[in-house]
């Protein structure tokens, strides 16, 4: 039996659309993928080579923002940016912690390290605000009560307000 030409074009052009189809779809996302990476890769460039932090952390911030599909590279940028906040002294640490702990709980690598950074800072901040109330017991209001300084006060509440 003849099949007809018409036929047998559109089962080849079928055919063709059925193999070419998926791998345009595959292409495309790792190049998306690839510049999400690249991105990474010149955060931490700025980060560690230049000593750039801030410039660094809006790069981080702009992957987590334009790439979030990409989770292990957004979650390895939260965890970065973190880390510039650290070395900064900034409380934004805490929250880019947080926030990976949060919605990338299933990178599990990088929500560990943030857990461990996590516990890291609300020990400091117990440590800190222990060494500045330690100093501070000998002096006692009129009701016997020990006096805490404006700096004790806002370490204190800092220290709550993280756990």
């Amino acid at each position: 039996m003849r099949i007809p030409i018409n036929l047998r074009h559109a089962g080849v052009i079928l055919g063709a659309l059925l193999i070419v189809g998926p791998l345009t779809g595959r292409l495309a996302m790792p190049q998306n993928y690839d510049r999400a990476e690249v991105l990474f890769q010149s955060a931490r460039s700025k980060e560690l080579v230049s000593g750039e932090l801030e410039q660094a952390i809006d790069l981080y911030k702009k992957i987590v923002a334009s790439y979030g599909s990409n989770r292990p590279v957004a979650a390895k940028a939260l965890l970065q940016m973190g880390r510039c906040y650290e070395k900064l002294g900034k409380d934004e640490a805490r929250k880019a912690y947080e926030r990976l702990v949060r919605d990338y709980a299933g990178q599990s690598e990088q929500a560990k390290l943030a857990r461990a950074r996590l516990a890291a800072l609300r020990k400091a901040a117990v440590k800190e605000y222990m060494s500045a109330v330690g100093g501070e017991r000998k002096s006692l209001d009129s009701e016997g009560r020990p006096r805490m300084s404006t700096k004790a006060c806002r370490m204190w509440y800092r220290l709550f307000r993280s756990l």
